[in-house]
């Protein structure tokens, strides 16, 4: 409090970390190459009288690696609470290695200065975990094995060992209960735990105190995580994007106490916790905000609640101290914001699709983003001038699921037409850009000369379409033998391909004033029907033309076997 003005502590302050013998961080270099520690306090605790601070050091080694081994630093100094049982000289060390060879960071461990545990039982349900992260990819990245190991380096105490799973960082065990009468102390434990990362072999060790509650003590705050906007305790994982902003719910409950206090460890750059206001029935209620950053992959952060105290839980001056929740931890898997998907159509030929004049092409288009925050926008790109439409968008049961209808009915005119229409599942990101885009493309094609009858049309009715008499139709469809009805035998029926005029196969020389000549029709007629032919486009050897004789004038049909005839 001296460093202080007033006395009073408060968040963004810079405290020197004090003790007897001036604790600092030694670098292993030398022995004059230690840093006194300022830390930047990023929560403070009047009630509890503690404070929860980050500190950046900056050092360089001369070379990677000391003689081969590891570069270690470490943090030590006096004193310890003198209410710890196993205090001992009340000295404290801890300590980090890295081969910088191997990796240039080690664990980050994430928990409170001090834990919860129930006197005397023995279950995991009594534990608590050691948590770390650090700057490398998260364990649920690597496709087999573990990520960390846990090794406990001073057991808490002694005649009475803790166990750990050197897997997963679980701590439990039995510990002696407290006394339940006043005057009482608090059963302080002080225990030391080292966390590895097992594929470059850094360490890094956390120091501290383990508080055991007297069996009496049943008034202890509870985690409740079962809205579905809670954050999930470990070992859940919480999977965030980047660049997103996420709001979270934290909630403690109590029994028959109000929970007035929330303490949390250092939060990840960008994220808040609000405080913590308790409502009807003892439970309190906090958010905790964050936009992730875009380099984030993996944060821990532990948080634990505590109520103002109860008659079976007092102090050597007969005051009832405050009762801490077990911590929880919470871990946060940080992923690239990935780009939407298809989910129809799932395969998309690569083959062009026919369609031809006088039906319709239906293909429905559904997208899906795995980011449940993401809003997703179906668009195309070269749409059919003629013929072609997407439908409004639709938004599947309130997900970020999304569906749009391209439909393609090619008019009675456009045969020959070729393209490629594109369709693109944008990611948003709320606006202001997304994971990505994807894209899928089909290519179709309208044959010439060919006709898809619809419900109820005759070939007079098709004749009138084209401006052709219907004679001339019923010339070039020989299967028909009752050209007078609809559906009826020998007659048209919906589904059926007609042909509304013969294919030509041009050679060299013809121009499409010497092919309509020849075969008795006009070139605006030629045009109409053949979408790929322009007046100013001039003809080219084998190119095929869908054209409809005249049978009026004096050169026949037949007379065009001179040019080729080709049929559909």
């Amino acid at each position: 409090k001296d460093q202080v003005a007033g006395g009073v502590i408060r968040v963004g302050d810079i405290l020197r970390i004090q003790g007897l013998g001036d604790p600092v961080l030694s670098f292993g270099d030398g022995p004059a190459s230690f840093q006194i520690v300022k830390a930047t306090v990023t929560s403070v605790d009047h009630l509890l009288k503690t404070w929860v601070g980050e500190a950046t050091v900056a050092h360089t080694y001369a070379m990677m690696s000391n003689q081969g081994q590891p570069w270690m630093a470490s943090f030590g100094g006096c004193c310890r609470d003198p209410d710890v049982k196993n205090r001992n000289s009340g000295y404290f060390n801890v300590s980090t290695s890295v081969q910088l060879t191997q990796a240039n960071y080690s664990p980050i461990i994430a928990m409170l200065p001090r834990q919860t545990m129930m006197g005397g039982v023995s279950s995991r349900a009594n534990g608590f975990w050691v948590p770390g992260f650090d700057n490398g990819i998260h364990p649920g990245e690597l496709p087999a094995g573990a990520r960390y190991s846990w090794e406990i380096k001073s057991q808490a105490p002694p005649m009475r060992p803790l166990n750990v799973d050197a897997n997963t960082g679980m701590i439990w065990g039995s510990l002696d209960a407290c006394q339940t009468q006043a005057p009482s102390t608090a059963c302080l434990y002080a225990m030391r735990v080292a966390v590895k990362d097992v594929a470059s072999g850094a360490t890094s060790e956390v120091d501290f105190e383990i508080e055991v509650l007297p069996s009496a003590v049943t008034d202890i705050p509870l985690y409740v995580n079962t809205s579905a906007n809670a954050l999930q305790a470990l070992p859940a994982v919480n999977n965030v994007y980047r660049r997103y902003s996420y709001t979270k719910g934290v909630h403690f409950q109590g029994v028959s106490l109000g929970i007035i206090g929330l303490q949390n460890s250092v939060l990840p750059q960008g994220a808040n916790l609000s405080t913590g206001v308790t409502g009807v029935g003892g439970r309190m209620t906090s958010t905790l905000s964050w936009t992730v950053p875009r380099d984030t992959q993996w944060r821990v952060v532990c948080l634990q609640a505590y109520n103002n105290g109860t008659q079976a839980y007092r102090d050597s001056h007969n005051r009832s101290l405050p009762v801490r929740s077990k911590q929880v931890c919470v871990d946060w898997r940080g992923s690239v914001d990935p780009a939407p998907q298809w989910l129809s159509p799932v395969n998309l030929s690569s083959e062009v699709r026919t369609v031809y004049m006088g039906e319709q092409m239906s293909l429905d288009l559904t997208a899906q983003d795995k980011n449940a925050m993401d809003a997703v926008d179906i668009s195309a790109s070269n749409l059919p001038l003629m013929g072609g439409m997407l439908s409004d968008q639709q938004q599947v049961d309130g997900s970020s699921t999304v569906n749009r209808t391209f439909t393609f009915s090619p008019p009675e005119k456009l045969g020959g037409l070729q393209g490629e229409v594109c369709f693109a599942a944008v990611d948003t990101l709320q606006g202001v850009g997304g994971g990505g885009t994807a894209e899928l493309c089909l290519k179709y094609r309208v044959p010439k000369c060919l006709y898809r009858v619809k419900e109820g049309q005759t070939l007079l009715d098709i004749a009138s379409l084209y401006g052709v008499n219907w004679l001339q139709l019923w010339a070039l469809n020989k299967n028909i033998s009752r050209p007078e009805g609809h559906g009826l035998p020998g007659g048209v029926k919906a589904g059926d391909v007609v042909h509304i005029g013969q294919l030509v196969l041009v050679k060299q020389h013809d121009s499409l004033e010497r092919m309509a000549a020849r075969f008795g029709t006009t070139l605006r007629q030629i045009i109409a029907l053949n979408h790929d032919i322009t007046p100013t486009r001039p003809l080219t050897e084998g190119q095929l033309v869908c054209l409809v004789p005249s049978t009026c004038m004096d050169k026949s049909p037949a007379h065009a076997g001179s040019v080729g005839l080709t049929y559909a």
